[in-house]
């Protein structure tokens, strides 16, 4: 075997081994934090919701793709659907653009990309500790009220919907994406009861029409995989997989030159 055989060899086992196996896994809902109860409406959906970021259980094997298992913090993207308490719910990873569920039918690519905008401005790792994360019209927040309205956009952008009700299970189809009609007191998606919720949440939504839509590939769907849509999905941050060093390690042994990033 020649050298730049060996070298061509070394590349593509490192590649291979650094492509991550997903199998299904299962979810557990494990509260919320920070969060309130918000009144939310939807088609044929009306009641007090745990409004704020959310925390699951995620055990078994999800390629490291999202840092599980353990519990993660996520959104939920399926307002119509239950959080499941119980640890033997089966979930899978999907590409964010093709959920929420069976029922609703994918966001599509557009709404995706707006929630990824969305998300990159406004989920805070720090759960909004820090005042500059909390101020809006030189106001500063509660940490409580800030999630609950990332979440409230989180569902205009997603759940938005027309009054079309052919899915399979009766759940809403998307409509065409309208942004300028974005905002959480109006149309078949809404919230009430909470001023500075509905107007921080608005103040989002204005903020990422005027930015547009982003790459979505930081984030993925956890996903009810048995196909059923009873149980709510959620969107995830994509930490950098431990087999994605595995492979920039494997380049480096197969003498490619890694440039500095900036």
């Amino acid at each position: 075997m020649t050298k730049k055989t060996k070298t061509i060899f070394t590349t593509i086992l490192c590649t291979f081994i650094a492509a991550p196996v997903v199998a299904d896994f299962t979810v557990r809902y494990s509260g919320a934090d920070p969060y309130l109860g918000v009144s939310v409406t939807s088609t044929g959906l009306d009641g007090t919701f745990v409004t704020g970021q959310y925390k699951i259980n995620v055990q078994g094997d999800t390629g490291d793709i999202i840092g599980a298992p353990g519990v993660i913090n996520v959104f939920c993207i399926d307002v119509w659907d239950w959080a499941p308490t119980s640890s033997g719910i089966t979930y899978t990873l999907m590409p964010l653009d093709q959920a929420p569920d069976a029922g609703a039918g994918p966001m599509g690519s557009m709404r995706a990309g707006y929630l990824a905008t969305l998300l990159n401005t406004y989920w805070d790792k720090d759960n909004w500790n820090s005042d500059i994360s909390r101020t809006f019209g030189g106001t500063v927040y509660d940490p409580e009220e800030v999630a609950a309205a990332a979440q409230a956009a989180v569902w205009e952008i997603v759940d938005e919907f027309n009054e079309d009700t052919d899915g399979p299970t009766g759940d809403p189809i998307p409509d065409p994406i309208v942004t300028d009609t974005w905002n959480v007191e109006t149309g078949l998606f809404y919230i009430s009861g909470n001023d500075d919720v509905r107007d921080i949440a608005n103040a989002m939504l204005s903020n990422i029409v005027g930015l547009g839509p982003s790459s979505f590939g930081d984030y993925r769907a956890v996903s009810n995989s048995t196909g059923a849509s009873l149980y709510q999905d959620y969107v995830v941050r994509v930490p950098i997989p431990g087999a994605v060093l595995l492979g920039i390690l494997g380049m480096g042994v197969a003498g490619v030159k890694l440039r500095k990033f900036a």
